[in-house]
Formats: C-alpha cells, structure tokens, sequence
C-alpha cells in the first residue's frame, strides 16, 4: 500500500479509532489495532493517514509527550483538549488550585495551553477567575473595597466586587433615604456566616473547606455597607461557639508560621491552641 495517497477507508477507520479514544494516539498505539484497520498494514501506512488527516483537519497533531518523540493525534484540538482535562481536574480537586498548579496537571507537552485553557473555561462560564485568588487576596481586596467605600455614596459588598471581576455587571447596594425608618441590620450572627459558606462553598467549584479571612472578608464589607466596624472577638467567638456545638469543623493552616500577621489577627484560636484556618459546616 502506498504510504503517500492512504486510501479513503484507511482515512475513515483511522479518524473513527481515534475518535473513541480518550487520550491522543500513537503510530504504535493504533499499529495494535491493525486487524480493525487493515491486516497488512505498516506503520508507515498508519502515520501517513494520520499526517493526512491532521493537514485536513479531520484530526489534530499534539505535541509529543517527550522531546523528540512521535506524532501523535486526537479528535480535539490541544487547547480545547487541555481544556476538558483542566475541566475535570478542577471538579476532582479538594484544594484551591493556582494557575501554576493547573500547568502541573496539564502535564509539560501541554503547559503552553493552560493560559488559553483557563480563557476557554471562563469564557464557557465553567470556572470563575477568582477561584484562583489566595485567602489572603481576597481579605487584601475586601480592605480595598472598604477604603474605596468610604468614598462611594453607594457602597460595594465583596460578593459584588468579586462577581464583577468574575464578568458580572456590578449592582451597587443602595442606602435606605432615611436611616432612621429604614434601620440597617448590623448584628452578626451564624445564619449570617452560614448564609456566607453556601455562597463561597457554590463560588469555589463544590469545595466544603472555606478559609476564614475569605468569610472574614464578607464580614469586613458588609459592616462597611452598614458603616459599623467589623468585630474580630465576636466573629471568632460564633466560630468557635459553632465547633463546640459541632457545627462546623476548624481545620489550621499546614504552615501557621506562614500566615501574615494581618490575616492572623483575624483567626480564632482553638481550645487545642491552633489558629483555625478553615471552617466547614457539618449541618
């Protein structure tokens, strides 16, 4: 057989293998399935129709998994390939995961795609930016919000704030005319910061594990919205209150000399003398 012109139904049978495929293929991965796609195959045959079927975009090259090594092929281009496997490490994942880490489990061939990986996911609506955001950028920017609320007549909360940087319109909160017939709620209370959990817990991809400054930071907005100071005794006291009736669990950080002092100050520290880093609701 010519390894030059592959015949049509070489063409058809290689494009339909790897089409079930869920990983790209080899010369030698399809060369085992030469009984499917003709007995008397060589795998010079078998990579001719896959060079042809990549130059008519039937199927698409991908980077070798080693330097040097062979072509491989798949029915989805690199990018939208590196996008499902993001897709699915990200719903499996337990931790917050950073765009560094994403490279990681994008694997080395496929790390160039991951920028554009992560664009595709958010452009989808599959992800939102600000899940890669540490705790402590997220307490660094309710601190923003709240200096430039001081200057707002109609202040931001954090959610709005982040849905904006998520792509969603801002919708300002609007002051009552008269404060004194419309008195604004300033007492926190757990159905409060439970209510703060769902929110983050739905916002963070399905994790259970919140991390306090990211309540805490909540918590900062919404008295800025309320022009009330936030109280870190009475914040940590409901948290810790919570745990001992064992309904939430505290978990600390797997480096507590790491944390920085400004986000330290705002952790409540445990009957067993950790700084509780992480709380999740247990009902």
């Amino acid at each position: 057989m010519s390894a030059t012109h592959p015949p049509l139904p070489l063409l058809d049978a290689v494009a339909a293998a790897v089409g079930e495929s869920d990983r790209p293929a080899s010369v030698a991965a399809l060369f085992k399935q030469r009984a499917r796609l003709g007995s008397r195959l060589t795998k010079a045959d078998i990579e001719a129709a896959m060079r042809a079927l990549a130059a008519t975009g039937r199927l698409h090259a991908h980077p070798p998994a080693k330097p040097g090594g062979g072509l491989l092929v798949h029915h989805q281009t690199p990018v939208r390939y590196t996008t499902e496997r993001l897709a699915a490490a990200l719903a499996r994942s337990d931790d917050r995961v950073s765009p560094r880490k994403l490279r990681t489990l994008a694997g080395k061939p496929y790390a160039v795609f991951v920028d554009a990986a992560i664009a595709q996911l958010a452009a989808d609506g599959r992800i939102q930016p600000t899940r890669f955001l540490t705790a402590r950028q997220v307490a660094q920017l309710a601190t923003m919000a709240e200096t430039i609320n001081s200057l707002r007549p109609s202040p931001l909360t954090l959610a709005a704030l982040i849905a904006f940087l998520d792509g969603a319109p801002v919708a300002p909160v609007r002051q009552p005319v008269d404060p004194a017939e419309a008195p604004l709620d300033t007492a926190l209370d757990e159905a409060r910061l439970v209510r703060w959990y769902a929110d983050d817990v739905a916002r963070l991809g399905g994790l259970r594990a919140v991390a306090v400054p990211i309540t805490w930071a909540h918590y900062a907005a919404w008295c800025t919205s309320r022009q009330c100071r936030p109280d870190s005794d009475l914040f940590g006291r409901l948290l810790l209150d919570m745990a001992a009736r064992s309904v939430v669990g505290l978990t600390p950080h797997e480096h507590e000399g790491a944390i920085a002092a400004d986000v330290a100050r705002v952790l409540p520290r445990t009957r067993a003398g950790y700084l509780a880093y992480y709380w999740t609701v247990l009902r």
